[in-house]
């Protein structure tokens, strides 16, 4: 074999080892998170408020519920409120229909309930402990409709990561605790953010 058969079969020999050992073009990696959000505003007329947040990533969903009340009286210069407060973190909810147009959740939530007092004095406000009243369970449904256009931020991280976050104010209506959230001030949103790279 010549001198330049034997080089370019040996060129050939390392451009095929080089293939093998070079590791395959990977495609940036895509994260999303869909989430949902609204706080129901106790006022004059509902002494209640209600938190609630929803996210959803890789098939994973979580609810996180908090519900409290206050009932407020004066004596002299002396207010005392009475709180209770209802709590649960990290629920499944049995229904999570998303999009950025129309959301609805779904669920059965086993939550703890504590109750505690202040009082304020016009200087200074002290508080009871809480007690713990134990635990019981809720229906609770929230649907979310927007009336506004969705808005779009495209950025790069610190860490140069792709993100694109796309935001709906969307008002929502619900029912848990055996009350019903229509007409009630709010802030509540809807929300979609992708992760690239």
């Amino acid at each position: 074999m010549s001198r330049v058969l034997r080089s370019l079969a040996a060129a050939a020999v390392g451009l095929a080892a080089f293939t093998v050992a070079s590791p395959a073009h990977a495609e940036p990696a895509t994260t999303a998170l869909q989430s949902a959000h609204v706080q129901f505003l106790a006022d004059d007329t509902h002494p209640s408020d209600l938190l609630v947040d929803v996210s959803s990533r890789a098939g994973v969903t979580t609810l996180d519920v908090e519900w409290y009340s206050q009932t407020c009286q004066n004596a002299g210069d002396t207010w005392s409120c009475d709180y209770v407060w209802r709590g649960a973190f990290g629920v499944t909810p049995t229904v999570f229909d998303f999009s950025l147009r129309s959301t609805t959740v779904v669920a059965v939530v086993t939550y703890r309930e504590t109750h505690y007092t202040c009082s304020f004095d016009g200087e200074q406000e002290t508080c009871t402990d809480r007690v713990d009243a134990g635990t019981a369970t809720t229906d609770l449904t929230v649907t979310w409709t927007a009336t506004e256009r969705t808005t779009t931020s495209i950025y790069r991280d610190d860490n140069g990561v792709l993100c694109i976050d796309r935001v709906n104010r969307a008002p929502a209506t619900g029912s848990a605790f055996d009350e019903t959230f229509v007409g009630r001030e709010q802030i509540s949103a809807l929300s979609q953010n992708r992760r690239i790279g």
